[in-house]
């Protein structure tokens, strides 16, 4: 099936429009049998904690783990060691190397003309007097907004730094 050019089976959709339908099941449960081998990659978003389970949400559906699972099995994307300050480079190749591992990146946006009018609109003849607000505004106007992504890497263009990023909570493309 895997073949370029392989003709595609009348039963292997389950619309009349040829898509498959992303929430049917992959496979038919009724043929589950002991020593069945599973495959899957999923991200789940902490809902509570009880004691040793933990409940979680995923793809809109609440599921229960154990804490040892998500201790000894899994990734998480809030828990880090350290903050650095890195090239574009750099974290081109991290990003290459997390694979389907979920992660947060914190950076600051270009600076666009829109948020220096921004800015500059809401000054008052008072703030250009007091040093420490002014060094506050140039230092926004310089830097450009802070934006954090939970994301996990779709598609990376190697050392070049434009990477194509799933975000976690909105399933967009960033």
């Amino acid at each position: 099936m895997l073949k370029k050019g392989a003709k595609k089976h009348v039963d292997d959709d389950d619309s009349s429009d040829g898509k498959k339908n992303k929430d049917a099941p992959l496979w038919d449960f009724s043929k589950l049998s002991v020593g069945d081998t599973f495959s899957g990659t999923s991200y789940f978003r902490t809902v509570s904690e009880h004691g040793d389970r933990v409940e979680t949400r995923c793809q809109g559906n609440n599921i229960t783990i154990s804490r040892d699972v998500l201790e000894c099995q899994m990734y998480n994307a809030g828990v880090f060691a350290s903050e650095e300050k890195l090239s574009l480079t750099k974290v081109a190749s991290i990003l290459e190397a997390a694979n389907t591992a979920c992660f947060t990146v914190c950076f600051r946006t270009k600076v666009d003309e829109s948020l220096i009018k921004e800015k500059l609109s809401t000054i008052k003849a008072a703030d250009l007097k007091d040093k420490s607000k002014l060094r506050a505004l140039s230092k926004t106007l310089i830097e450009g907004k802070e934006t954090v992504i939970v994301g996990r890497l779709s598609k990376a263009a190697g050392k070049l730094g434009r990477s194509l990023i799933i975000d976690l909570p909105t399933q967009g493309y960033r």
